[in-house]
């Protein structure tokens, strides 16, 4: 972008936004691969510690070694533990990731307040054209891009910074970058699944039952392109894994995690899917997590709901014509706290023609609704504190007669909607 004239007819709002983006992308890409390699560092890291605890005899330090290094390979962020050793390697860690964090925000809001610059001007050029409705157009382009201007901080607290990222976005966990070796053969004939894993890619045929056993340190890569199809009564159960996935289809079968698993779907479609909790482990909240960037699904999602099980952050994307359970709450879960919880939100996205109940509802954020039904739980839900939702509505149908009281759905016309 750097040095466009705009006496030059070729420049175009398109051509703007397209360098734009492009440029961004690169940016956070080059931050996000600093801040892998800072990781890879710090697993290395409290991996010699342990073997050097080990070698002392000192058994409580190599434990408490040992489960710092598996917390952080599961949640990609280091643990509270005070022991000198770990807490000095822990302190390494946070300022080098903050130092790439900073100046991958400076670049952005470098970028961003450039690109803004040419924005104006071409709108003043629009306007003074009497294209209007195009000038419009970039308006409100420079006042989607200026939010993510003013708050250029995110990346220091850890957030990768994204102009399309929907409201809240500083809540969501960001994608690993993995790179295990590919895997050869078809593991799903040949029953060959190492601890990590990349699936090449290709068109897989589910059929009858999958599993793979959760191990310590266990990642898969579904390579993008592939697809996944199933037959009736199929099912892939993945245990304790890192699962991560971009651009791949998946279709008519049942896809569980068991306890620990964390899924990550990028630009993803979901046909007639069945996903959530599944094996015999349990303990905790949220025991399997499923996170969804702008994805697609269709026709099914989560049969039966126990909040506890399943945990879910979809941002973007589109669901149409699912039929969603009431969620069910643990003892001990109050509603209006699971509303508030990073893995249990709905940020930035499109339903159409789905039937949601007020527990759903309740997890939404900035999400339009396109002839949707609204219906009761179907037990009595008491939130203890006040949630307020907006739904952009149009052509939906209120069927509810008992929302939980402290829990308000104030419902809007579609035009409403502000820019995800």
């Amino acid at each position: 972008m750097m040095g466009v004239s705009f006496a030059e007819a070729v420049v175009t709002f398109e051509k703007l936004q397209s360098s734009y983006q492009a440029a961004l992308s690169d940016v956070v890409e080059k931050g996000e691969v600093e801040i892998k390699r800072l990781s890879d560092g710090y697993v290395s890291a409290v991996a010699r510690l342990e073997n050097e605890f080990q070698a002392a005899g000192k058994l409580d330090l190599l434990l408490k070694a040992r489960q710092e290094r598996e917390q952080f390979l599961k949640s990609g962020k280091p643990g509270a533990d005070d022991t000198p050793e770990i807490a000095r390697l822990t302190a390494i860690l946070d300022q080098n990731q903050k130092q790439v964090r900073d100046k991958v925000s400076a670049s952005v809001s470098e970028l961003s307040g450039k690109y803004i610059e040419q924005l104006e001007l071409l709108q003043a050029e629009l306007t003074k054209s009497g294209k209007i409705d195009d000038a419009i157009l970039v308006k409100a382009e420079v006042e989607k891009i200026r939010l993510p201007v003013d708050q250029a901080g995110k990346m220091a607290a850890g957030v990768p910074v994204n102009p399309s990222a929907p409201a809240g976005g500083d809540q969501f966990v960001p994608v690993p970058t993995i790179a295990p070796n590919p895997v050869a053969g078809n593991p799903f004939r040949d029953g060959n699944w190492p601890v990590t894993m990349a699936l090449p890619q290709g068109n897989y045929r589910i059929e009858g039952s999958h599993q793979i056993k959760g191990e310590k340190g266990r990642q898969l890569l579904l390579a993008a392109g592939s697809s996944f199809a199933g037959t009736d009564k199929a099912q892939w159960m993945v245990g304790n894994s890192l699962v991560v996935a971009r651009e791949v289809s998946f279709r008519d079968f049942t896809l569980r995690g068991d306890l620990g698993s964390v899924l990550h779907f990028e630009n993803c479609t979901f046909d007639d899917m069945v996903i959530g909790k599944g094996g015999p482990w349990f303990g905790g909240s949220y025991m399997s997590r499923w996170q969804m960037r702008n994805c697609i699904v269709k026709g099914s999602f989560i049969e039966q709901w126990n909040i506890n099980h399943s945990g879910v952050q979809i941002i973007g994307g589109q669901f149409e014509r699912v039929e969603f359970p009431s969620i069910e709450y643990d003892a001990g879960q109050e509603p209006s706290e699971v509303a508030r919880h990073e893995w249990a939100t709905f940020s930035g996205v499109r339903f159409r023609k789905c039937t949601l109940p007020a527990s759903v509802l309740s997890l939404t954020e900035n999400c339009e609704f396109d002839d949707c039904r609204f219906v009761d739980d179907t037990k009595t839900l008491e939130f203890k504190a006040p949630v307020a939702r907006v739904l952009y509505v149009t052509n939906c149908t209120d069927a509810q007669r008992n929302v939980p009281k402290n829990l308000t759905l104030e419902m809007k016309p579609l035009v409403e909607r502000p820019a995800p």
